[in-house]
């Protein structure tokens, strides 16, 4: 299943093309969802939970304790999809979507 060029963005890894996308589950939710395909494939795509603080919604307050990424970077989704591979991701193979939480230390866990 690929995503519209239209609301995701391009990254070439390792000489193959993915394109990824990020959107949060509600308004309000603490965390966003990112998926990961590959451009020209059926393959296995990703998605990964991607815990955010919205610091508009936490004006004049001290963050939270927990740990939370701000931005979503091609350089973070790059070490995701690394993550996502030693996991047992293979997206260039057609198969059932795999998911994924974001740890403090950059890798991913199997959902």
């Amino acid at each position: 299943m690929t995503l519209a060029r239209k609301r995701s963005s391009p990254i070439h890894v390792d000489g193959i093309d993915y394109r990824w996308a990020v959107s949060a589950r509600t308004l309000s939710s603490p965390e966003y969802v990112l998926l990961v395909v590959q451009s020209v494939d059926n393959g296995q795509r990703i998605v990964v939970t991607v815990p955010h603080r919205d610091r508009y919604l936490n004006m004049g307050g001290p963050p939270p304790p927990d740990f939370h990424y701000d931005a979503i970077t091609p350089s973070l989704v790059r070490t995701i999809m690394a993550a996502a591979v030693d996991a047992g991701w293979v997206p260039d193979r057609p198969g059932s979507e795999l998911s994924f939480e974001l740890q403090p230390d950059e890798t991913v866990r199997l959902r």
